[in-house]
């Protein structure tokens, strides 16, 4: 195995995980559990580091199948990569892309999902804030902006 397909094989476990947590915050984000995503988030924040390095070695890896392994300037095309392997490689390299576009795609998907979760989510809020504000404005405040003797504000914007 080149080190390209051990590369794009970090890709693919990388984007799984992320996959299988983007499914995690859907479970959390439907099941109206908000203070369960920080452990999913930071687990997030350590695979988005991963992909750092293995951009670093995906870069190494191409450039070296480029036979441009020192160079500092432009990044070898596809076809430049390619052109240094021998077809068992290239079907390797071609098995492992599609397996990782398949992960992409499915990551979209349900990262998609979430984002409208998350605004359906938002605009419950702030539909819930706007009638505890109408309903309760004229009962809460005074003339002047204060509160009412004996109420306690609505909704604190300090916060």
């Amino acid at each position: 195995m080149t080190a390209l397909v051990e590369v794009l094989e970090g890709y693919c476990r990388v984007y799984e995980d992320l996959l299988s947590l983007a499914r995690q915050k859907q479970d959390i984000l439907l099941g109206g559990r908000p203070q369960d995503l920080e452990p999913v988030v930071r687990a997030e924040e350590l695979l988005l580091a991963r992909l750092g390095q293995l951009d670093s070695e995906l870069e190494a890896a191409g450039r070296a199948l480029a036979g441009k392994p020192g160079d500092a300037g432009t990044l070898p095309g596809r076809e430049d990569v390619l052109a240094g392997l021998d077809e068992d490689q290239r079907r390797q390299v071609e098995e492992v892309s599609t397996r990782l576009r398949s992960v992409l795609e499915e990551l979209r998907r349900v990262v998609d999902e979430n984002v409208s979760l998350l605004r359906g989510a938002l605009q419950f809020v702030q539909f819930s804030i706007s009638v505890l504000e109408r309903g309760a404005a004229g009962v809460t405040y005074g003339a002047q902006g204060r509160l009412a003797q004996g109420r306690s504000p609505v909704v604190d914007r300090r916060a």
